[in-house]
């Protein structure tokens, strides 16, 4: 598969002024590592925007943002930069996160048990298509995202049947060289690979991460959101990890083995997110139609 062509923009995006002179609030939308989050509409035109404030000082985002031309990545319209702030005016995701979407399928039977809507094996390799053909352009850019998690996955509008991913919130994210090690521990704890508690890691962190988010999708709830930090870490840093949740079951027999291949350490063999995009079953599963199967949680 050849590389993700790249479309880096100018920095004349950024332009000094007062964001209430040229936008009205709207509502907010809420926060994310470094600002908050709030749909402005334009003065002038009155499209509608989204508008992340951060101190001048961690404004690395924008740097990183102004690259930044994809379909599955949110576009950075321009920036703002007023007195100590900088705003970074975004285009609107209206639909919500994929963790919203992920917590909607939960529903409770007849009986007043609750039950998980699995998507169908085509919803999700389609799902897990466009947020790899995310990763993948990120990481032709040498940029490393360094918080996958659902939450930072917005929907781009309601209604979909199936909706469109993008991704979101740099606030984390770094630029890296091939072969050169990353350090800094940070993003999501029960989102993060091994070699990032073992502060020595790659841009293949984010394909661990993505590997659980997908993990969450198809089984509805975090592979590691009930442990306490010390077992999180016993058991990320530990053996292998085993996928043996009941949502599987609905599911292709090629899904988990896929899966699981983005879960261990890098070491052994972490896939790139051009390398796991490159699987026949999922393209071939993409073009089923689409549906889901109820599995009952224990």
């Amino acid at each position: 598969m050849s590389s993700p062509s790249s479309g880096p923009t100018s920095d004349s995006k950024s332009i000094t002024a007062n964001v209430w002179e040229v936008y009205d609030f709207v509502q907010p939308l809420g926060s994310g590592t470094f600002g908050v989050v709030r749909e402005v509409k334009s003065k002038r035109g009155k499209q509608r925007f989204a508008v992340k404030t951060i101190p001048v000082a961690a404004d690395i985002e924008m740097v990183l943002m102004l690259k930044l031309e994809h379909e599955h990545v949110v576009r950075l319209e321009h920036a703002i930069l007023e007195a100590q702030e900088m705003h970074l005016i975004m285009e609107l995701c209206s639909g919500g996160d994929l963790q919203a979407w992920i917590d909607a399928l939960w529903v409770n039977d007849s009986a007043g048990k609750r039950q998980f809507g699995s998507p169908s094996t085509s919803q999700v390799a389609t799902f897990s298509h466009q947020m790899l053909s995310a990763v993948a352009y990120i990481h032709h850019l040498s940029i490393a995202h360094r918080d996958i998690k659902p939450s930072n996955w917005l929907i781009r509008g309601k209604g979909s049947i199936l909706p469109v991913l993008k991704l979101s919130d740099f606030g984390l994210a770094s630029t890296f060289h091939p072969g050169e090690l990353m350090s800094k521990i940070c993003g999501s704890m029960i989102y993060m690979a091994p070699e990032v508690f073992w502060q020595s890691y790659t841009e293949l962190c984010d394909i661990w991460s993505l590997g659980l988010v997908i993990q969450e999708i198809v089984c509805g709830k975090p592979l590691f959101g009930k442990l306490s930090k010390t077992d999180l870490e016993k058991k990320v840093c530990g053996s292998e990890i085993n996928l043996d949740q009941m949502g599987w079951t609905c599911h292709g027999p090629w899904l988990k083995p896929w899966v699981q291949k983005m879960l261990v350490k890098e070491s052994v063999g972490r896939p790139s997110a051009l390398h796991a995009m490159d699987h026949p079953q999922m393209h071939h599963a993409k073009q089923k139609s689409q549906g889901s199967c109820q599995c009952t949680v224990s």
